[in-house]
């Protein structure tokens, strides 16, 4: 005895003559091995990336900034270039950019 197979056809979204009806429920697609079904260019989820610690950087107190407030800036502009390229790279093995 064979499964059952039910086929959905799909059709884009925004068709002004579509009128809403019994047979309009939503629908979750698996594939046989029970994975969720996502050749419809589904969006993976990539590896999560944490926010950036470091201080926020204030502004200076007299004209010139002094050599522990640059260096602040400067930790905090080095740790958003990690996280970011992390970010990237994860986005990247996501397959969501090339």
């Amino acid at each position: 005895m064979s499964a059952f197979t039910q086929d959905f056809i799909i059709q884009p979204a925004g068709r002004k003559k579509h009128k809403t009806g019994a047979m309009d429920g939503p629908a979750r697609l698996w594939n046989p091995d029970g994975t969720p079904f996502t050749a419809f260019g589904g969006v993976k989820k990539g590896t999560a990336v944490a926010d950036v610690a470091a201080a926020d950087a204030t502004v200076s107190a007299g004209a010139a900034p002094t050599k522990a407030e640059f260096d602040t800036v400067v930790a905090e502009l080095n740790e958003t270039k990690r996280q970011l390229n992390t970010l990237i790279g994860s986005l990247r093995t996501a397959g969501v950019i090339g």
